[in-house]
């Protein structure tokens, strides 16, 4: 049973060739880690049950610490005031660039990047105000005229 072990290593050896084909997910560097475990056992045990048992234990492991290292290296998800995705909108300072009427959508620039707004207030809003975003619903901003006492010194970029 001497070639279980080289089977094991090659498994785990084709598993990094894998991760490096799929960089970012970690699944077959876990299965890699069980491999070589499955080829330790393997020194030690000819049973394919029990190296396979092995290979499940490792890779299993291998799996959630991964997992949980990962989470708390590079994951803010959970984090106390972690935004994300149109949540970390609201707050953000923007220019109005096509007036926003009384009944009328206009469009705001934030960050660059155009986006369709109407006024938190139905107030209309001339084009160069400076405004903060109160909310999004659906792809629209809803915004209202910055005021300057807001304690955000966060820059607006007109350029």
């Amino acid at each position: 049973m001497d070639k279980m072990i080289y089977i094991w290593v090659v498994i785990a050896f084709l598993g990094l060739i894998f991760e490096m084909g799929s960089p970012g997910l970690f699944y077959f560097l876990s299965f890699s880690f069980g491999a070589l475990l499955a080829a330790l056992v393997a020194f030690f045990s000819e049973s394919l049950v029990v190296q396979g048992i092995a290979f499940i234990i490792g890779t299993g492991v291998a799996l959630a610490f991964l997992k949980y290292w990962l989470n708390a290296k590079f994951y803010f998800e959970g984090k106390p005031g972690y935004k994300s995705n149109i949540y970390a909108l609201q707050g953000k300072k923007g220019y109005v660039t096509v007036g926003i009427g009384k009944h009328k959508v206009g469009q705001v620039n934030l960050n660059g990047q155009i986006w369709i707004a109407q006024s938190v207030k139905k107030e209309p809003i001339v084009v160069g105000t400076d405004v903060r975003i109160v909310r999004v619903e659906g792809c629209r901003l809803i915004v209202d005229v910055n005021s300057e006492d807001s304690g955000d010194n966060e820059e607006i970029s007109k350029g």
